[in-house]
């Protein structure tokens, strides 16, 4: 987590705490469209044990009910409401709000690293469809560069939901941990969607970790000449004008942080490692082309 994020999830903590009062938890109720989805049955055990023991320590955001007088719906804390209830609590520390969107919900999640790669894609393209925010505006807000932002924007847009399924089990047991890996499969199933189906299909049965060099390999497979079926070789598959425009502009955008890295103004260690795998990405991708029309 960066400086920026982690000053302002202090600031936040102790605005709120300055802020909270006791609210019975019978007239707090859960938000449908929390960005949030992916819960850890170990996670709210331990969450459970914690309360029973000291209580909640930070407390959660609350705006009024539109449906329902006297009564609130959370806006950030609904693992701390629910899992509050199981511990055996009447009341709860809640700060009341006027509002709160769904970008305030995305951030204040994204500072406690609650959320999925996958229900943060699916909120930031969410927004955007309901012409809420730009997503540049997202990324300023999220603390994400332009490239980044995109990347995730495109993790979920136009990818069948089996696919995107499939992924969610693999990451959510920690056996695909790697965004890079994640995207790149994404990114080459809305090109190769029935390979892609099948070939991932076939490695959530193995229950076997997913990284980059699985991956690589298939983009091997689907874009060179190298696969041979039957002792035959194939002809070599291509990427598509659609798919080149797509590198051009992502190597922009990385073009633009590769700079400031060689300059050294990416301090972060996190992002610096980030920028690195988006030039391996690159550099693959251009020499897949630079094959393609030699």
């Amino acid at each position: 987590m960066s400086l920026l994020m982690q000053s302002v999830s202090k600031d936040v903590n102790v605005a709120q705490n300055m802020d909270a009062i006791e609210v019975d938890l019978s007239i707090i109720h859960e938000d449908v469209d929390n960005p949030r989805k992916f819960h850890s049955s170990k996670e709210d055990e331990a969450m459970i044990e914690s309360i029973k023991a000291r209580g909640i320590l930070q407390p959660i955001t609350i705006v009024r009910d539109p449906n329902r007088s006297g009564h609130y719906i959370v806006k950030d804390g609904n693992r701390r409401r629910k899992n509050a209830l199981l511990a055996g609590l009447k009341t709860i520390p809640a700060v009341i709000k006027n509002e709160f969107s769904e970008l305030d919900q995305l951030t204040a999640n994204i500072i406690r690293d609650d959320m999925t790669v996958f229900d943060i894609s699916r909120s930031i393209n969410r927004l955007i469809a309901n012409k809420l925010h730009k997503q540049k505006e997202i990324g300023t807000a999220l603390g994400y560069a332009e490239a980044k932002t995109s990347k995730y924007v495109a993790l979920t847009k136009d990818v069948s939901k089996h696919i995107i399924e499939n992924l969610e089990e693999l990451y959510n047991r920690g056996l695909a941990k790697d965004f890079s890996a994640l995207y790149e499969i994404t990114s080459l199933s809305k090109e190769f969607n029935e390979e892609v189906t099948k070939w991932l299909d076939k490695h959530v049965g193995t229950g076997k970790s997913l990284g980059m060099k699985d991956v690589n390999k298939l983009k091997v497979k689907l874009t060179t000449d190298e696969e041979k079926t039957e002792g035959e070789k194939n002809s070599p598959a291509q990427f598509t004008e659609t798919v080149i425009f797509e590198i051009a502009d992502r190597g922009k955008s990385s073009l633009d942080r590769i700079s400031k890295l060689s300059k050294g103004e990416i301090i972060d260690q996190a992002e610096r490692e980030e920028v690195m795998s988006e030039l391996d990405e690159l550099i693959r991708d251009l020499k897949i082309i630079q094959k393609q029309y030699k």
